[in-house]
């Protein structure tokens, strides 16, 4: 069975989150390491009027991961190689 990384290896070697989908005021962000793909909410009332795009770094959204494995908010699941479409 698989565990939750730590926020250190979620956001190092330039991981890059892609944009999955947006609901209930907030957008949900997947990033895959080491073949698992982690998804954390990102409340839009965070965003204001920053521009965000598909893909950004992983160390942009630390604050959003951080507080994500804090409330247990992140979900994860076996990555999807072949297409990374998650």
């Amino acid at each position: 069975m698989r565990t939750m990384l730590e926020l250190k290896s979620i956001v190092k070697d330039n991981n890059f989150p892609r944009f999955s989908f947006y609901r209930a005021c907030h957008m949900y962000n997947t990033v895959a390491v080491e073949d698992v793909a982690y998804s954390f909410p990102l409340p839009i009332d965070y965003v204001g009027n920053a521009s965000l795009f598909g893909t950004m770094k992983a160390i942009t959204f630390m604050r959003w991961i951080r507080r994500a494995i804090e409330e247990s908010a992140v979900a994860f699941r076996e990555a999807c190689s072949p297409c990374m479409g998650f």
